[in-house]
């Protein structure tokens, strides 16, 4: 009886292994979560299953707030760096589309490193090879 009892625990935590493997972050982050509310608070199934809702809606909504934020975030560097080009001279304008360009990779290098697979922030994205937007009207370029 004990075997049977340890061959299916066993078997239980091989499956959970393999489901958390195809899982996102997130998913990992609840998993996790819940379980260390659950051993240390002694939370009943009742309460888990609430807690379980609760953590799933915040991280759903907590995805959506860090979206928006790298998507304003992107929006005002790529206009910092339209107004700073703006009052460069054209040897300036041309080293800083290096100095971008070598941060551009830097970063990509990084979240390649580790291994970030959320891909690219939404919203329009500078891209190698074009050309940045014109410097406002009444600037001197």
């Amino acid at each position: 009886m004990i075997g049977i009892f340890v061959a299916g625990g066993a078997a239980g935590g091989f499956v959970a292994l393999r489901l958390a493997r195809h899982q996102g972050p997130m998913d990992r982050f609840v998993i996790r979560q819940l379980d260390r509310m659950t051993k240390d608070l002694e939370l009943t199934s009742e309460q888990r299953e609430q807690v379980e809702k609760i953590l799933r809606d915040g991280t759903e909504e907590l995805a959506t707030i860090r979206r928006d934020a790298i998507g304003k975030s992107g929006a005002k560097i790529r206009e910092m760096n339209q107004k700073i080009s703006a009052v460069l001279t054209p040897e300036q304008q041309t080293k800083f589309e290096e100095l971008l360009k070598k941060q551009r990779e830097r970063i990509r290098h990084f979240q390649q490193e580790r291994g970030d697979r959320r891909g690219p922030p939404e919203g329009p994205q500078e891209r190698p090879g074009e050309q940045p937007p014109p410097p406002p009207p009444g600037s001197n370029p």
